[in-house]
């Protein structure tokens, strides 16, 4: 959890910082006196807007600097940052230079929304598929489920339903075709006889149709 102070606009990379509520019981922090700790707050302010992956530097006599600071020079807030936590100080008095580094700076500065919403989308699209791919999974098992569940009609049942359709299939010659072929329509297993016999019927009525047509040529 992280309580993030942000200044200006939002969606400027350097214009928010992070302040973690951490820092409420971090011992290093909590040592700190009220001053001390607003420096601290004002040097990461500082360093997201005028530094670069939390590596701040400051050319002397950097005077709006030591104003924000409330000290009167450089060399006396090198003084004062030695006592600050996660932050390493390098000087060169030849150049005037020093260089602020505060540490872990990716770990809790860094914004990695835009990363962690397309990871969860990454994640979301893999759900959807593994999903997909039990749905099919489970038409197969039931599309197998019916195929095995089959059971092929007696000749006595055929002549009943043909007779109750009266729809004039020869059931003897419905019945050894199916037979000898294993029981299936086309190259697939059949699963509902029945339908298989209204197949039959539907392509009579056209033949007979068809023979019609030509008794009257």
């Amino acid at each position: 959890m992280s309580l993030q102070v942000k200044w200006g606009i939002v969606s400027h990379a350097n214009k928010w910082a992070k302040l973690w509520n951490t820092a409420l019981t971090d011992p290093d922090m909590d040592n700190l006196s009220i001053e001390d700790f607003g420096r601290w707050t004002k040097l990461l302010l500082y360093t997201k807007t005028h530094g670069e992956k939390g590596i701040l530097k400051i050319i002397e006599p950097a005077k709006s600097f030591c104003l924000s600071m409330q000290v009167s020079s450089v060399k006396e807030f090198n003084e004062i940052a030695e006592k600050l936590p996660n932050i390493t100080i390098s000087c060169n008095g030849e150049n005037f230079v020093t260089i602020f580094t505060f540490k872990n700076w990716y770990k809790y500065q860094i914004d990695d929304s835009k990363e962690r919403v397309e990871k969860h989308r990454e994640m979301q699209k893999s759900v959807t598929i593994q999903e997909k791919e039990k749905e099919k999974e489970k038409e197969k098992e039931k599309s197998k489920s019916k195929r095995e569940n089959f059971t092929p009609p007696l000749l006595q049942e055929i002549l009943a339903y043909c007779q109750e359709r009266k729809n004039g299939v020869n059931a003897y010659k419905w019945f050894n075709y199916y037979q000898s072929n294993g029981w299936k329509v086309g190259k697939n297993p059949m699963k509902d006889w029945k339908a298989a016999i209204r197949t039959w019927e539907e392509k009579r009525k056209d033949e007979e149709t068809v023979a019609d047509r030509y008794k009257r040529i």
